[in-house]
């Protein structure tokens, strides 16, 4: 039976609803068995052996020195978090999180008949790794301000479309 591979969660996208979507989907919907992971750390070549399917869903980021924020917003208004004795100010910098090596180990699993569902937002880490880039084929350029965009529907006989209008979605 096939098996899949998930890393997935970062600072911007929670684990807890990416896994619940993907259990829905693969898991419960097709019986796929996935193996849950947000420790980026343990992506290689042995972790992902014997799986089928290496699902990404993260960021190519991680902050070392933590988020730097130092006030957040709370449904009821801002909170100002503070500590006695105060934390000392250190750089709120992103780094990249994936290796030379994990890059190559993933190229590795799809050239050899491995699957990969690469999701969302791992673009970004395409801009720092070249194995991860071919495999992927793309790499962002950066999120686009949020507008509205008009959507087309030119095909409205296809099985998928049919009923569908025009309509404006909001989204970057």
């Amino acid at each position: 039976m096939p098996r899949g591979y998930a890393l997935i969660g970062d600072r911007y996208h929670n684990s807890d609803y990416i896994r619940t979507a993907l259990k829905r989907t693969l898991v419960e919907g097709i019986g796929l068995p996935i193996d849950f992971t947000d420790d980026y750390e343990a992506l290689s070549a042995d972790a992902i052996q014997g799986y089928d399917l290496l699902n990404v869903f993260r960021d190519g980021m991680i902050w070392p020195a933590g988020y730097g924020e130092k006030e957040f917003f709370w449904p009821r208004g801002s909170v100002t978090l503070t500590s006695d004795p105060p934390v000392p100010e250190e750089e709120n910098a992103s780094a990249a999180w994936m290796t030379k090596e994990q890059g190559a180990a993933i190229k590795r699993f799809v050239e050899s008949g491995g699957s990969a569902l690469l999701c969302h937002n791992v673009t970004c880490i395409a801009t720092h790794n070249t194995d991860f880039r071919s495999v992927l084929g793309a790499a962002t350029e950066g999120q686009p301000p949020v507008r509205e965009y008009r959507v087309e529907i030119t095909d409205r006989d296809h099985p998928i479309r049919g009923g569908v209008s025009d309509f404006v979605v909001t989204d970057e």
